[in-house]
């Protein structure tokens, strides 16, 4: 099933393409129905997302999602959490660079390695306290939480 983004708006090019039909055959004649179109739809997202993904889920994992065990579900879900928090970690590796010694080239140049470190950190801050920083590591924590949680209540099944 092939998505649009239409505006900020991810949906089923069909759908998208339904109501344009609608319009151009008059059977949307106003801007009040295309904005009930919207919210409908807006409202619909996440079970036509599920619609989307699960022939994708069976296929890519090679699971039937009818049969799939308590055992498969950790197993998907222990991947799920390795990869989301592996490439977390990558992006705040990534954002330690903007951080490093090398990074600070051009900053207090005329001064000792303290001043440098010192212009560095007024101009961009200190990494522990960035806010991209902090978003990734409660995302890590979050994503950790929510998989560890899924885990336990399944293997208990």
């Amino acid at each position: 099933m092939e998505w649009l983004d239409l505006s900020g708006l991810i949906l089923p090019a069909k759908i998208l393409n339904k109501m344009l039909d609608d319009i151009e055959t008059g059977n949307i004649t106003n801007l009040a129905e295309i904005e009930r179109f919207f919210q409908e739809i807006h409202a619909r997202y996440y079970s036509l997302e599920w619609d989307w993904a699960y022939p994708i889920i069976e296929q890519f994992y090679e699971v039937n999602l009818q049969e799939i065990t308590a055992n498969d579900l950790i197993q998907l879900i222990t991947q799920w959490k390795d990869s989301v928090i592996g490439l977390d970690h990558l992006l705040y590796q990534d954002a330690r660079k903007e951080f490093s010694l090398t990074a600070m080239t051009g900053f207090g140049v005329d001064g000792s390695e303290m001043e440098k470190r010192q212009d560095f950190e007024g101009v961009r801050g200190v990494f522990e306290k960035n806010p991209f920083v902090a978003a990734v590591q409660q995302h890590i924590e979050k994503k950790q939480a929510l998989g560890d949680e899924m885990i336990k209540r399944l293997s208990g099944l």
